[in-house]
């Protein structure tokens, strides 16, 4: 069977088990933020000009998030409206991050990526109603337009450069992670943007954000209102507590592993496996006791992933800053993998330099739009490393059937999902208890 074969198959299963998640998705805090945005505009013409409440920094800037539902809702009255637009921003993270892929790597790499992101539970979890969904479409238009943007200055991928930001800015506060990873690729001279691209970009980004700071100046808003407790927390609170950038370099390395979120893996109750108890919790234990040994043998290869970064971007990375700092000039010449190698790198300081800075401790979903990147790096390691060996392929298979398996699971029993009632059925008893 070819390659093309495989991926295409590999591709639709993992488009099927998107849509098994995104009709089993339990709804919470969240999701009904966001419904309530998309309905207020569909059925009350009602449109907000700011997002969704976020811990210890107030709500989230800007009228994307409500555009984002609120106009599919307004196009086709249906709770599967808005999903549509998540589904379709995936696939396009998928074909951006396959357009760098298969430049540097050939057909195996690509197989074994699609593997790594489009099957992963990390990736898979993420579909339901909520902001951080949207995020991989801009992880992968900045990737993609900053990879373009490593020999020469052109308009147009730069001013998506600068918009993949501004986009992140209205849907979620991990933006700096973005801005960061941008600004080391041009200091260290591969990433040649055009000037006046990116006036444009943040001339339309400004004006966007317009009709948001009107309602902030409005006394009577609820756009930037924080929670109390906020009040405690400060600018460079994570650096002065530690904890909150260690626990952001973990998930770092539990994004290349098995090792996936305690919502996935303590979630699965197994109640509609059997009626006997004694069996019920036998199969819970015995399932958590898979993933969590799956997941602590992979943070072991996961770590040897991260050392074989360490390894190479040191060099590449302290030896471009200086050699920018000597001299006028600067060596961009850098070839494709080493390029990667050094994105990577970037993204691991900014997350560093965004834990210690923020206000906030971390969770799985304040980075999540960065795992692409921690399955990047793992594809470089193995690629480098056993890509060519004889049991490639059957690695890739159990990867693959490993993935589909937990996946078959947490979309139907878990703490974000569930069987009992469709997704479709929640949203129609709570506009009826709305009165929306």
């Amino acid at each position: 069977m070819k390659v093309s074969q495989v991926y295409s198959g590999l591709f639709i299963v993992g488009l099927m088990l998107a849509v098994v998640y995104a009709s089993n998705q339990a709804l919470n805090g969240d999701q009904l933020q966001t419904l309530f945005r998309g309905y207020m505009a569909a059925h009350k013409d009602v449109w907000l000009n700011y997002g969704n409440a976020a811990s210890v920094v107030g709500n989230v800037p800007g009228s994307l998030s409500t555009l984002l539902v609120g106009v599919p809702l307004f196009l086709w009255d249906s709770p599967w409206a808005p999903m549509l637009v998540i589904f379709a921003c995936n696939i396009a993270a998928l074909v951006l991050f396959d357009k760098v892929i298969r430049q540097v790597f050939d057909d195996r790499a690509r197989l074994l990526f699609l593997v790594l992101f489009w099957l992963s539970p990390w990736f898979l979890y993420q579909h339901m109603l909520y902001n951080p969904a949207y995020l991989f479409f801009c992880s992968a238009l900045h990737f993609y337009t900053a990879f373009r943007l490593k020999d020469s200055g052109d308009f147009w991928h730069t001013f998506f450069h600068v918009i993949a930001i501004g986009l992140v800015m209205q849907l979620h506060y991990s933006w700096p992670l973005l801005v960061l990873i941008s600004g080391y690729l041009f200091v260290r001279g591969i990433l040649r943007p055009n000037y006046w691209a990116v006036v444009a970009a943040v001339i339309v980004i400004a004006v966007s954000l317009v009709p948001y700071v009107l309602e902030v100046v409005n006394a009577s808003s609820q756009a930037a209102r924080p929670e109390e407790f906020s009040k405690q927390r400060y600018i460079g609170w994570g650096a002065v507590h530690v904890y909150p950038v260690l626990k952001a370099l973990i998930y770092w390395l539990r994004y290349s592993s098995f090792l996936f979120t305690e919502k996935l893996i303590a979630g699965a109750t197994f109640d509609w496996i059997t009626s006997s108890e004694n069996l019920r919790l036998a199969v819970m234990y015995a399932y958590r006791g898979l993933l969590y040994a799956a997941g602590l043998i992979s943070v072991v290869f996961s770590f040897k992933a991260n050392v074989y970064l360490f390894r190479r971007v040191k060099a590449l990375f302290m030896g471009g800053l200086l050699g920018r700092r000597g001299s006028q000039t600067v060596d961009a010449s850098v070839c494709d993998d080493d390029w990667l190698v050094l994105y990577l790198g970037a993204t691991v300081v900014a997350i560093f330099v965004s834990a210690g800075l923020s206000p906030t401790v971390f969770g799985y979903w304040h980075l999540i739009m960065l795992y692409p990147f921690a399955a990047i790096n793992m594809l470089i390691y193995i690629n480098h490393t056993h890509l060519h060996a004889p049991s490639f392929v059957k690695w890739v298979a159990v990867i693959a059937l490993f993935s589909v398996f937990v996946n078959v699971v947490a979309s139907h029993d878990s703490v974000k999902f569930t069987y009992k009632i469709p997704y479709t059925k929640q949203v129609e008893l709570w506009l009826i208890e709305e009165g929306l």
